[in-house]
């Protein structure tokens, strides 16, 4: 079940309730069962009125403007929910450097789950993007999903930091492209299978 269908039934659900507790309250003869199924009513009729104003918000706007020296950000609204972010960096601009994640073993698996803005903040750092796939990965809704923030996960392509590589991967590399960033570009690496785009940022 999709997180968009379980919202949607989730609604549905506390607009039942709240109507079904106000129409019993409304018909009970005695305070000391209309205050609690009033009280009902409202927590659902609140519950339900949020879960309805998320799934049917306003779309935002397009934007495009500058983050930092060399680094735009475009936001491209299309049709229906789709929403394209675009982070335009230029090489050559002072000051550009790249980093991937390093190797960070836990339990036996080659990286600790951890969200985008967290990698962000921990290695202090202007742009963050989420580059790869993982497993192991599930999700069930709301509460019943892998990893967690501190799980143990594989990457599913081939993953180096700072020209060591520490993860091969596992996906056949014309379904995976790959992008490697290099001070500079002298050859492309023979023990490495698949195709590369390289890119030379300035240093």
């Amino acid at each position: 079940m999709s997180d968009e269908t379980l919202i949607n039934s989730a609604t549905a659900a506390t607009t039942v309730v709240a109507v079904i507790a106000m129409i019993i309250g409304m018909r009970a003869s005695t305070k000391r069962i209309q205050i609690p199924l009033a009280a009902v009513g409202l927590v659902a009729s609140i519950t339900a009125g949020t879960l309805f104003w998320y799934t049917h918000r306003p779309l935002p706007t397009n934007e495009t403007r500058t983050l930092f020296q060399g680094v735009d950000y475009i936001r491209d609204v299309r049709g229906g929910a789709v929403i394209v972010h675009v982070v335009k960096i230029d090489l050559d601009a002072p000051g550009i450097h790249f980093m991937v994640t390093p190797y960070t073993p836990t339990l036996g698996w080659v990286q600790a789950a951890r969200t985008t803005s967290q990698f962000l903040r921990e290695y202090q750092l202007q742009v963050a993007i989420n580059g790869d796939f993982f497993d192991p990965w599930r999700d069930y809704g709301l509460w019943d999903y892998y990893p967690h923030v501190g799980d143990p996960v594989n990457l599913r392509g081939l993953s180096a930091s700072n020209g060591e590589v520490y993860a091969e991967g596992y996906t056949p590399p014309p379904t995976m492209p790959r992008f490697i960033f290099q001070p500079t570009i002298k050859r492309r690496s023979t023990n490495l299978s698949g195709t590369f785009t390289m890119l030379s940022p300035a240093t």
